[in-house]
C-alpha cells in the first residue's frame, strides 16, 4: 500500500525562487520522495514479517508415530500404509499405492497440524493413473 506523500514532496513551496540552487534542491527533494515511499513499504513488509515469526508456535504431540497415525486416520488411508518405522528422530513411512492427491494433502495436515515435514521421499509411479508408492522420512 503505498504511503502518502508529504505536503512538500515534489511540488516548491508557494512564491520560491527558481535559481540553480533551488531546482538543484527542488531535484533532490523529488528524488528523496520517490525513494521514500519504496522505502516505507519495506520497512512495513519487514515488520510485517518478524510479527509472523514472533507468533505463538504450536504445541505438537511428543510421539510422531502416534501424530501420523492419526492424521492418516483422519484422512482415512490406513489401508495404504505400508509400514511406519521410527528411528532416533526420524519415522519412515510406506504406502505401497496412494493416490497423488491424497499423498500431498496428507503432507500438507502433517505440516500444519502435527509440524512434521517431509525431510526424504521417494515417489515411484504404478501402472493405475494418479497412483504411486510412497516412503517417505518425517522430522519436526
Amino acid at each position: 500500500m503505498p504511503l502518502p506523500r508529504p505536503p512538500w514532496c515534489c511540488s516548491p513551496p508557494p512564491g520560491a525562487w527558481f535559481g540553480c540552487h533551488c531546482r538543484r534542491a527542488h531535484r533532490a527533494r523529488a528524488w528523496n520522495c520517490s525513494a521514500i515511499a519504496p522505502l516505507a513499504a519495506a520497512r512495513a513488509q519487514a515488520t510485517e514479517i518478524a510479527g509472523l515469526e514472533r507468533g505463538a508456535q504450536p504445541q505438537y504431540s511428543g510421539n510422531p508415530r502416534a501424530a501420523i497415525e492419526k492424521v492418516i486416520g483422519e484422512r482415512g488411508l490406513q489401508g495404504a500404509v505400508t509400514s511406519i518405522d521410527v528411528k532416533d528422530d526420524r519415522t519412515n513411512v510406506t504406502f505401497a499405492a496412494i493416490g497423488f492427491d491424497a499423498l500431498v494433502g496428507l503432507l500438507d495436515s502433517l505440516g500444519k497440524t502435527e509440524g512434521l515435514r517431509a525431510v526424504d521421499a521417494r515417489l515411484t509411479p504404478r501402472v493405475e493413473p494418479g497412483a504411486l508408492r510412497a516412503e517417505a522420512t518425517f522430522a519436526r
